[in-house]
């Protein structure tokens, strides 16, 4: 039975709303998990010469452009995850390097 054009634009409606909520819980999953990230590297940012520590920056931009790179790819459970890391480590953790060295 072939579906009314009414009813084809409420299908249609559908469909696209709950990828655009898919988006948003994405979108809202991956701004935690590099909320994360972007404190650690602030309070790098904030501290004087004598005390920053350049090894971190770099560990935590790295890990950083690591998680960038990977989400598209990474399954819906290792997201939440990373979103419910509390710090790096466990999102390094959850992040190792590979072969290729990324």
């Amino acid at each position: 039975m072939a579906l009314s054009n009414a009813e084809r634009q409420a299908l249609w409606r559908e469909r696209r709303q709950a990828k655009l909520d898919s988006v948003e819980r994405d979108w809202a999953l991956f701004a935690k998990a590099t909320g994360v990230l972007l404190r650690e590297l602030r309070v790098q940012g904030r501290a004087n010469m004598a005390t920053m520590s350049p090894p971190t920056v770099s560990i935590l931009t790295q890990t950083l452009q690591r998680l960038i790179e990977r989400w598209p790819n990474e399954p819906l459970q290792t997201r939440k995850r990373l979103a419910a890391a509390k710090n790096s480590h466990a999102i390094l953790h959850l992040l190792p390097v590979n072969e290729a060295g990324t």
